[in-house]
C-alpha cells in the first residue's frame, strides 16, 4: 500500500508539472488563425468607432481566449475568480483567465513572447511597474510596437474584423451567428460562471467565444483618460446587445473583474 501511494503521488506530481510546463512556440502557434495574410493589408470603414477609412495590416489571432492553464504556465500564478467548480464535463484549466488588469494582460504577452519567441520579438516596452497587495499590476508606462511579431492584444479594429469572420461587412450580428445561444455563454445559459473555451460554435474563421464568456481586453489605450477598450461581452450579461460584434466597452487600465479576460494577436 505504501509503495502504491508513493507511485500515485509521483504520478500526480508529474501530471501537475506537465499541465503547467512552459509552453512551446509551436504549441501556442497552433491555436492561431490568420485573418489578414502575411504581407497584405485591408482597408475598412468606421471600424471600432473610428471615422473614415482605416488600414489593417496582416495579423493572426488566437482561436481561444487565454486559458487559466496557459496563464499559469507562463506567470506561475492564476488570478482568476473561478478557480473551481467547472461545469460538468468541462476542464477547469480550460476556462478563461479573468480578474486581470490591462497592465497584467500586456505584461503576460511580453512574458509569453520571451519564453517562446525570444525577448527581441516583444511588442511592449513596460516601465515603472507598480503592483497592489495581491500582485496585480495597477500602474505602468507602456508603449507598443505593432511591427514586432510577438504576442500582444488585438487592436479594436483587428478584433472586430476577426469577430466578423474577416469581412468588413460581418455576416452575423454575433460572432458566427444571429442566434446568441449558438455562439455565446451569457446570463441565460452560462449558469452564471465562465465556461471552458471552445464549447460553443466557432465563427467563419474557426474562432471561438468572441461573443460571450469573458470580455476581452484590446490594445487600444486612451491617453486622455487611461481607459482601455474591451470587447465581446461576458458570461453574466442579460442584454444581448453586449454580444454584438460592434459593441464596445472602456475600463481603466488598472481595473479587473471576474468577467474580464483576454485574447492574443500577432503581427505577421
Amino acid at each position: 500500500m505504501k509503495a502504491k501511494s508513493i507511485c500515485l503521488c509521483a504520478l500526480f506530481a508529474a501530471e501537475t508539472l506537465f499541465a503547467f510546463a512552459v509552453p512551446s512556440a509551436s504549441s501556442v502557434a497552433q491555436d492561431f488563425v490568420t485573418v489578414v495574410p502575411s504581407g497584405q493589408s485591408v482597408q475598412v470603414n468606421n471600424f471600432a468607432g473610428t471615422i473614415g477609412a482605416q488600414t489593417i495590416k496582416s495579423f493572426s489571432i488566437s482561436k481561444f481566449e487565454v486559458t487559466q492553464d496557459l496563464y499559469n504556465s507562463v506567470m506561475g500564478a492564476n488570478p482568476s475568480s473561478f478557480k473551481s467548480a467547472a461545469a460538468p464535463g468541462e476542464v477547469q484549466g480550460r476556462r478563461p483567465v479573468e480578474n486581470i488588469t490591462w497592465y497584467d494582460a500586456v505584461f503576460f504577452c511580453n512574458q509569453l513572447t520571451a519564453q517562446t519567441l525570444g525577448a527581441a520579438a516583444q511588442c511592449y516596452t513596460i516601465n515603472d511597474v507598480k503592483r497592489d497587495g495581491s500582485g496585480k499590476i495597477v500602474s505602468a508606462t507602456v508603449t507598443c510596437d505593432l511591427t514586432k511579431t510577438g504576442y500582444r492584444l488585438p487592436t479594436q479594429a483587428e478584433w472586430e474584423l476577426a469577430a466578423g469572420g474577416g469581412s468588413d461587412f460581418a455576416s452575423y450580428m454575433y460572432s458566427g451567428s444571429d442566434d446568441v445561444n449558438e455562439v455565446a455563454w451569457y446570463y441565460f445559459n452560462s449558469e452564471n460562471k465562465t465556461r471552458e473555451v471552445g464549447k460553443k460554435k466557432p465563427n467563419e474563421l474557426g474562432i471561438y467565444d468572441m461573443s460571450g464568456n469573458v470580455w476581452e481586453w484590446c490594445n487600444d489605450l486612451k491617453a486622455t483618460n487611461g481607459k482601455c477598450a474591451n470587447r465581446g461581452g461576458g458570461y453574466a450579461g442579460t442584454d444581448t446587445m453586449y454580444y454584438e460584434i460592434t459593441n464596445r466597452n472602456w475600463d481603466p487600465a488598472d481595473f479587473s473583474n471576474f468577467y474580464l479576460g483576454m485574447r492574443l494577436a500577432r503581427t505577421l
